[in-house]
């Protein structure tokens, strides 16, 4: 943390492309992440990670969030680094964004900042959907280009087990309680079974349009780790892992925050 706390953020508030904040999978947007997440970890105590946290919503909501006239949808572009300007492409792993904006609202004491960030998770919840929706397949790319979900304009049309949008939509739910972030979690599963599973467990798909082209002869150890589980907890009423017990480091790992009595219970 201690290199991003000297980064000049006043004119984007953004962390530059060129600087890789963690050596880890992903790398920018799990810094974004941990901001809100080592606040929670502290205790809310951090101030400094929550203004940081803040400060990095605001830069992407001036300078990233786009709304497609054509349909209406909003999308997180890429913003290019010096330039400043928009490489109109949404990728799947964008789409961690809902959940990040739903979670860190609950802690807004301004009622409009909040509402407003409830609003954008919802519409970016709903993009991520339609990224899947809008597919023959019902699953979603990797990326979206040019904002046209008939992908006439994307070249890269794979599926390579991502969780992003589960994510997304397992902390709508879980902080909303509208059902339909249940019910796309449950259609996107149901077309993971029609088209992803294999004799020894499930695979990429080479294009999301057009499954007669075959899969990729791999299988990615966070379909396991995250994706699979974030599925799983979409339908699971009773599970224990509750946000506002646990944080979800970037593997969906649930790390309790503060004291959790349960956890010392030996076996029954």
């Amino acid at each position: 943390m201690k290199l991003y706390a000297h980064l000049n953020i006043k004119t984007y508030r953004l962390v530059p492309r060129r600087v890789r904040p963690l050596p880890c999978p992903h790398h920018r947007d799990r810094y974004y992440e941990y901001l809100l997440k080592g606040w929670l970890q502290t205790g809310q105590t951090d101030s400094r990670l929550w203004d940081m946290y803040n400060a990095a919503v605001d830069g992407m909501i001036k300078h990233m969030v786009v709304k497609n006239p054509d349909d209406g949808l909003t999308y997180l572009a890429n913003l290019q680094w010096p330039s400043r300007t928009h490489d109109h492409v949404m990728e799947h792993l964008a789409c961690f964004v809902p959940g990040w904006l739903i979670l860190g609202a609950q802690y807004q004491a301004d009622p409009a900042r909040r509402a407003a960030h409830s609003k954008l998770a919802d519409e970016l919840a709903y993009t991520c959907w339609q990224m899947y929706e809008q597919q023959p397949t019902g699953i979603g790319p990797e990326r979206v280009k040019g904002m046209k979900m008939d992908l006439s304009q994307t070249n890269t049309r794979e599926y390579i087990l991502r969780p992003e949008a589960l994510e997304g939509w397992w902390y709508m739910w879980e902080l909303t309680g509208d059902p339909k972030y249940r019910e796309w979690g449950w259609k996107a599963f149901m077309s993971f079974e029609k088209h992803l599973k294999v004799k020894h467990g499930y695979a990429s798909m080479k294009d999301v349009r057009n499954a007669k082209l075959g899969h990729i002869d791999k299988m990615e150890s966070f379909w396991v780790a995250e994706t699979l589980k974030y599925a799983f907890l979409l339908q699971d009423p009773s599970h224990p892992i509750r946000v506002d017990k646990f944080v979800m480091n970037t593997e969906a790992h649930p790390l309790p925050i503060g004291d959790v009595p349960w956890m010392h219970r030996g076996p029954s």
